[in-house]
């Protein structure tokens, strides 16, 4: 790891590194089956006493690739093709790729890497991308990796523990770039041309500290290079709130990113003093994590992570599972109470899943429209009752239109007046219900201080099943009566 500060030895300056290919540069699939192939062959002459060669596929090597396509392929392989990788290859990127891995493929390479390529891996990766290795680790893995790292890396390192998961301080890297406060434009360029052997490996801003080493703000390095070299790095400052706590969530963090247009922030600690920055990818992930992470919860798929163990993939989904049983056991409950008035029509017995099915999809557009509105911020107390209202109106609109539709195909199908008038007020009521629950349900256990991701989806259902079975058959039966049938 390497930590430039802006101050201290002037380094060397570095050559270009070799140049990387990326995206579509290669064919990653078929050199992941011709990698997997090379580790079987490589281990079966280690079996025989034979020598190994080395791994090119169309003149590429696995170090001339990006580490994020170094972990695609690594995730390909199978078990027995896994177990030799370290082995026959080595470090493959300095082991770059590791951070890039799955959760679940990551840590079985924890568990299986020898300590000593383990240390130098993490010695290597800047501390961002070495946390995401030691979050997997147990307490005593990592206490024991903390014993062999050198002091100034364990002591990096060690702080991040002191920040509670899912904020700020668990995802900024401590590398920075700082110039003080009295410097001109000129100082620092020379000073970051001076100094490439210590700056951080991507970086997109400079931090501009006071005496103190409190952030002043960023100044990006388009507006250090665009204007005159007598000018104050302090006169350059980007206007935007660019410094944020540690202890801030991290996704009020990517929000603010969204909403600012921002690439870089400064993070600071309870005595208001720089310990570290976030850049734009780090945050790119988190979003990506969040969306992905909302939407398994919303389906109830729990990690959804392809690579994880059949047993505890099973085990992740089998609550919800259980969950959704209960709540069919209660719709159908409804039916049985109703049997007397199925017997009287068993068209509503086809009709049914239809108005079930047109209130389900109307609760879960709201749905998917509120929780994406909560996400981003963009529905808050002061809006909740106009959106609500907006919803609620078409809510009646969509009932009205597609009750009638629904209800002419009732009539067309089985000649019934009274499978029209049943359907058209079903659809209508249910679509109603369906989408003010859908509208509500987020928004209150949002208020209850709860994941409106995880429980929303199985409540709504249950009412709009409810709803749905309860407005056929409740009309049905009331009608029933009025008319004499029953």
């Amino acid at each position: 790891m390497v930590m430039g500060r802006g101050e201290g030895e002037v380094g060397e300056d570095e050559g270009v590194g070799e140049e990387k290919f990326v995206g579509a540069s290669f064919d990653k699939e078929a050199m992941s089956g011709a990698l997997g192939f090379y580790l079987k062959e490589m281990m079966a002459r280690e079996r025989r006493g034979e020598g190994s060669v080395d791994f090119v596929f169309e003149g590429v090597s696995l170090e001339r690739l990006h580490p994020s396509d170094v972990a695609d392929m690594y995730e390909d392989l199978r078990e027995e093709e896994r177990e030799g990788f370290f082995r026959i290859l080595g470090l493959v990127g300095k082991g770059e790729f590791i951070s890039y891995l799955s959760d679940s493929v990551r840590l079985d390479v924890i568990r299986h890497l020898d300590d000593g390529l383990l240390v130098e891996v993490v010695s290597h990766l800047e501390t961002d991308d070495a946390m995401e290795i030691l979050e997997g680790m147990s307490v005593s893995g990592r206490d024991e990796l903390f014993a062999k790292l050198p002091r100034q890396e364990r002591i990096m390192l060690k702080r991040y523990l002191q920040f509670p998961e899912e904020t700020v301080g668990r995802l900024m890297r401590q590398e920075t770039v700082t110039v003080p406060e009295y410097w001109s434009a000129g100082q620092a360029i020379d000073f970051l041309r001076s100094s490439t052997d210590r700056l951080p490996e991507v970086f997109y801003t400079v931090v501009v500290v006071d005496v103190c080493h409190r952030p002043l703000g960023n100044v990006g390095l388009s507006d250090l290079l665009r204007y005159g070299r007598a000018k104050s790095v302090k006169d350059l400052l980007d206007d935007r709130d660019t410094v944020v706590s540690a202890f801030m969530d991290r996704e009020d963090l990517a929000h603010r990113f969204r909403h600012y247009g921002l690439v870089e922030v400064s993070v600071v600690g309870e005595n208001g003093r720089l310990v570290g920055v976030v850049t734009v990818d780090d945050v790119i992930n988190v979003l990506h994590e969040e969306h992905e992470e909302d939407v398994l919860k919303q389906h109830g798929v729990g990690d959804g992570d392809i690579h994880m163990g059949v047993l505890q993939a099973a085990w992740g989904r089998f609550p919800w599972l259980v969950i959704n049983l209960l709540t069919s056991v209660l719709a159908s409950m409804v039916i049985s109470a109703y049997s007397e008035t199925i017997e009287q029509m068993v068209a509503l017995a086809v009709m049914m899943p239809i108005v079930v099915s047109m209130g389900g999809n109307g609760g879960m557009q709201t749905l998917s429209l509120v929780l994406r509105g909560l996400a981003t911020g963009e529905i808050t107390s002061r809006n909740v009752w106009k959106v609500s209202k907006r919803e609620m109106w078409v809510s009646v609109l969509n009932g009205v239109g597609c009750g009638f539709l629904t209800a002419l195909i009732g009539y067309i199908w089985f000649g019934e007046v009274l499978i029209f008038v049943v359907v058209f007020l079903s659809v209508v009521l249910t679509l109603v219900v369906g989408i003010f629950a859908g509208m509500m349900l987020p928004v209150v256990l949002d208020r209850l201080g709860m994941d409106p991701t995880v429980s929303s989806t199985v409540v709504l259902t249950t009412v709009t099943d409810t709803i749905g079975f309860f407005s056929v058959l409740g009309i049905a039966h009331w009608l029933f009566e009025i008319l004499g049938r029953l």
